[in-house]
C-alpha cells in the first residue's frame, strides 16, 4: 500500500511539473522574475520588474546584447502572446529576438536552434525566422515593412503554430486581442522539440537604454476558438481620405465623392457618414455611406455617386465595383463647398473645404473636371490639389489620380508605343500611343505631327492638361480626318507649366500601309 501511494505521489510530481513547464502565464504582478516562473538571465542587472508590472530592460551597456529566458517545452499546437512596447524607432542595431522555441537558454550559443519573432531591425518589420546551428538563420514569415517606422510601438503580438496550417503571426495595436491584424503564415517543421523562451535585446547606444517593455506572457497548447476571428482596426483621423472630387458635373451628370484608404489596414465603414459644414462650424446634411456592412481595404478606392452609369461612360474606370450608389449626397455648390468624413462614432476623419479657383487657370470651362488630391498624406490645401489631366478624361474615379503617382520620374519623358504604326484596322498596331511623364502636375501640352516636307498635317493636341503621367493616341488621319500616306512623320511635343517651365520633344515614327 505504501508503494502504491509513493508511486501514486511520484506520478502526480512529474504530471505537475510537466504541467508547469508546458504552460508559461507571466503578468509580472508579484514584482520579480525569479519565481512564478522562474527566469534565467544573461545579468541580473540588465533586467528590472518596474511600478507598473512590466518587464523592462535595464542593461546600460553600448553596443550590446542581453537575454532572459524561461523553460519553456510545447511544441506542437501552441500559442504564444504577450505585450509589447518599444519606446523608440528600430532599426538594425536596435530591436529584440523572441524566441518562441530554443533548444538552450542563451541564444548566443552557436548550438542554440529554434523559432524567434524579429520585432524590429532594418526594415522596422515583424518577421518569423527560424535558427539553425552556429547561428544561422532563415526568413519564414515576411512582415509588413514599415510597421514599426515609429518613435513609440506598442502592439500585442499573437503567433499560433499548429500541424494543420503550421505558423500564423497576428498583432494587434489596440492591445485589447480583439483586433488581431493578420501579419503572414509559413509551414516549417524542421524542430518539434523545445527547451526555453527566450527574450533578446540588442541595443547600440544610451539612447535607447530601458526604453523595452514586456507583460503578459501567454504560452499555453492551441485551442480553436469557435468565433470567428474579429479582425478590426480602430481607424485615426486621416486614416481614410477625400482622395477627389466632382463637384460641377455637366447637366446629365451628377457629383462624385472618391475616398482612400491610406492607413495600411483594413477598416470597416460601418455608419460611416459624408456631411457638410456650414459657416458657423456646424455640421449639416449628414449621409450614410454604406447600408451593409464593408470593410475598406489598404490602399482601396470607393467612390460615392447618384449616378454610376454617368461615371462609367464619362470617365476611363479601371474598377466598377469601387462605384458606389448613394441615395443622396452632401451638398457640393460649383463655387466653393466643405465636405466631411465621419466615422461610426462620429469623429471626424477627413475634411474638405473646396473652392472652384483651385482648377487649373489655362482651364476655360471646369464643368466635368475633376479635382484630385495631388499627395494623400498631406493636408487639404489648395497646393495639394489641381484639376484632373485631359489624358484622363478629366477624371480618374476609382483609381489612382492622375496628378499623383508613388514613384515619379526624376526627369521629363516622351516616348511612343512603336516605331511603326500600320493604320489600317487589322488588330495589329492600328494606333500609335504618345505617352509622357513628368516630375509633377500642372504641365500643358502641344502636340503637332509634320511630314518629311515639313508641312504640319495634324494638331494632335491643343493647350491639353497633362498629369504626372499618361498617354495621347494618333489614329493616322490628317486635320481633315482622312488617312495619311505611308512614310516618316516627326511628332512635335511642347510641355509648359505656369511656372515657366518649357520642354520641346521630337519623337519620328513610320506609318505603313498593308499592300
Amino acid at each position: 500500500m505504501k508503494i502504491t501511494y509513493y508511486l501514486l505521489g511520484v506520478a502526480w510530481l512529474c504530471m505537475h511539473s510537466l504541467r508547469c513547464h508546458a504552460q508559461v502565464s507571466e503578468s509580472f504582478s508579484d514584482g520579480n522574475y525569479s519565481q512564478n516562473p522562474q527566469w534565467i538571465v544573461s545579468n541580473t542587472e540588465d533586467w528590472i520588474v518596474n511600478a507598473s508590472s512590466q518587464l523592462q530592460s535595464n542593461c546600460r551597456q553600448t553596443n550590446s546584447d542581453f537575454w532572459i529566458a524561461t523553460e519553456q517545452q510545447l511544441s506542437d499546437s501552441v500559442q504564444w502572446e504577450m505585450d509589447i512596447r518599444f519606446a523608440f524607432n528600430p532599426s538594425s542595431a536596435n530591436y529584440a529576438d523572441i524566441y518562441l522555441m530554443a533548444s538552450v537558454a542563451n541564444p548566443n550559443d552557436s548550438a542554440c536552434t529554434g523559432y524567434f519573432i524579429r520585432v524590429g531591425n532594418t526594415n522596422d518589420e515583424i518577421a518569423l525566422y527560424r535558427r539553425d546551428r552556429m547561428q544561422k538563420i532563415t526568413k519564414l514569415i515576411e512582415g509588413v515593412k514599415g510597421l514599426l517606422n515609429k518613435s513609440d510601438n506598442t502592439f500585442r503580438l499573437k503567433v499560433t503554430r499548429r500541424k494543420t496550417k503550421g505558423w500564423e503571426l497576428f498583432y494587434d495595436p489596440t492591445l485589447t486581442g480583439e483586433n488581431y491584424i493578420a501579419g503572414g503564415s509559413a509551414a516549417d517543421t524542421t524542430y518539434r522539440e523545445s527547451r526555453f523562451f527566450t527574450l533578446l535585446i540588442k541595443q547600440s547606444t544610451a539612447s535607447f537604454f530601458q526604453k523595452h517593455f514586456f507583460d503578459d506572457v501567454r504560452i499555453k497548447p492551441f485551442s480553436i476558438d469557435t468565433l470567428p476571428p474579429q479582425v478590426v482596426y480602430t481607424p485615426k483621423p486621416g486614416d481614410i481620405v477625400i482622395n477627389e472630387i466632382l463637384f460641377d458635373p455637366p447637366s446629365f451628370g451628377k457629383d462624385y465623392i472618391e475616398l482612400y484608404n491610406r492607413s495600411g489596414f483594413p477598416i470597416s465603414l460601418q455608419n460611416f457618414k459624408l456631411a457638410n459644414r456650414d459657416y458657423f462650424g456646424n455640421i449639416t446634411n449628414l449621409t450614410p455611406l454604406l447600408k451593409e456592412p464593408y470593410r475598406m481595404q489598404p490602399e482601396e478606392y470607393l467612390v460615392f455617386t447618384q449616378d454610376t452609369q454617368y461615371i462609367l461612360h464619362a470617365f476611363p474606370v479601371r474598377n466598377p465595383a469601387a462605384l458606389r450608389r448613394s441615395s443622396s449626397l452632401p451638398s457640393m455648390p460649383n463655387d466653393k463647398g466643405t465636405i466631411v468624413l465621419l466615422d461610426g462614432e462620429g469623429k471626424e476623419m477627413d475634411a474638405l473645404a473646396y473652392e472652384s479657383s483651385w482648377h487649373f487657370p489655362l482651364i476655360k470651362n471646369t464643368e466635368g473636371v475633376s479635382l484630385e488630391r495631388i499627395h494623400p498624406d498631406k493636408p487639404n490645401v489648395a497646393d495639394n490639389w489641381m484639376s484632373a489631366a485631359q489624358s484622363s478624361a478629366y477624371g480618374t474615379p476609382g483609381k489612382p489620380n492622375s496628378q499623383h503617382n508613388a514613384s515619379r520620374p526624376q526627369k521629363e519623358n516622351i516616348t511612343l508605343s512603336a516605331t511603326i504604326f500600320s493604320p489600317d484596322q487589322d488588330g495589329v498596331e492600328d494606333l500609335l500611343w504618345i505617352h509622357y511623364q513628368f516630375p509633377e502636375g500642372g504641365y500643358v501640352m502641344n502636340i503637332q505631327i509634320f511630314d518629311v516636307a515639313g508641312q504640319r498635317v495634324r494638331i494632335l493636341q491643343r493647350n491639353s492638361v497633362g498629369g504626372i503621367s499618361g498617354s495621347f493616341r494618333w489614329d493616322g488621319l490628317d486635320e481633315q480626318q482622312q488617312p495619311l500616306p505611308m512614310g516618316h512623320y516627326l511628332i512635335v511635343t511642347e510641355a509648359f507649366n505656369l511656372q515657366g517651365k518649357k520642354k520641346r520633344f521630337l519623337n519620328t515614327v513610320v506609318l505603313a500601309r498593308r499592300n
